[in-house]
């Protein structure tokens, strides 16, 4: 919204995070035949002026998520086979303050909190062909994240905008499905006892450039160096991570003074990985190479 005596307020929908992984090979079905996190997120703000240089904001974190957990042992003679589904609605919170240090210098700095998404649903888990049906819960996080951010202008069209993200993935320190009843013993190593994950905090660089090329088109371009928090010897089928190198490209257009719209592209490159003898907790070895994502968005912007 437009600033009413130095307040404004906003909303935004976005994808904050999320995943899904599906394997058709045997053995890595018997792990994680599907494993996929939907997280959706409404989030309200407002911001308030402080001074011509300073700034201070703040909103909610409204979170829906939903999460599938599948895994069929039949291929490598494993009588076990999991179907999982749940759901959860989630709380958090966000800040931000930004300061004008020059007439083309802006910093800024913001943080999100971690969400902890306790799913919560229903499991068939079977033994030998005979499935039975139980209430199921399991809990991972959304992690906290901290920026850090600064940009220049030149000639008020050309601005470069260098940004260091820490997220606190070391929140996440096992993931432990949870049931309404006892299930049966066979069952328990391979889907009750909690898998350590241990990921730790991880650092990422981004780079944006930005380019009005008129008062209605925009052009934009940036990169990024993601760091993983999955370390090699808890590295599982569910998601066998590492560092990317991320390129996106996009364009917004101005079509008057309230209504904007664009697009962009990303790519994320995974770099490959290697796991010899010794290094994973679950005897995993091999090479895991040509990993990567596209994604595309479009975005509408209103102002009133």
């Amino acid at each position: 919204a437009k600033p009413t005596n130095n307040f404004r307020w906003g909303a935004s929908l976005t994808v904050p995070g999320g995943l899904t992984k599906r394997w058709e090979s045997p053995l890595q079905k018997a792990y994680a035949e599907e494993f996929t996190l939907k997280v959706i997120e409404l989030n309200p703000v407002a911001s308030y002026k402080v001074s011509e240089k300073f700034a201070v904001g703040g909103g909610l974190r409204l979170i829906y998520s939903e999460g599938i957990v599948k895994s069929d042992g039949s291929g490598v003679n494993v009588p076990a086979k999991r179907e999982m589904e749940g759901s959860t609605v989630e709380m958090g919170y966000n800040l931000a303050v930004t300061y004008k240090a020059t007439s083309d210098i802006n910093l800024a700095a913001t943080y999100r909190s971690n969400i902890d998404l306790g799913e919560e649903g229903e499991a068939n888990l079977y033994l030998f062909g005979v499935g039975k049906q139980y209430g199921a819960d399991v809990t991972v996080p959304l992690p906290a994240a901290l920026n850090l951010a600064v940009s220049k202008t030149w000639n008020e069209k050309y601005t470069v905008e260098l940004n260091y993200e820490r997220t606190y993935w070391s929140a996440y320190k096992a993931l432990d499905f949870n049931y309404d009843a006892a299930i049966q013993p066979l069952l328990v190593s391979a889907f009750d006892a909690p898998q350590p994950r241990d990921w730790k905090d991880t650092d990422t660089f981004r780079v944006g450039l930005t380019a009005k090329m008129s008062d209605k088109l925009t052009l934009m371009a940036g990169y990024a160096k993601d760091e993983t928090p999955v370390n090699k010897q808890n590295l599982s089928y569910e998601l066998p991570d590492s560092d990317a190198n991320i390129y996106t490209l996009g364009f917004r257009i101005q079509h008057n003074e309230n209504l904007s719209y664009g697009a962009a592209y990303l790519y994320d490159d995974k770099e490959p990985i290697s796991l010899a003898s010794g290094e994973n907790a679950k005897g995993i070895t091999g090479h895991f190479s040509g990993g990567g994502a596209s994604l595309l968005t479009v975005g509408l912007g209103y102002t009133f």
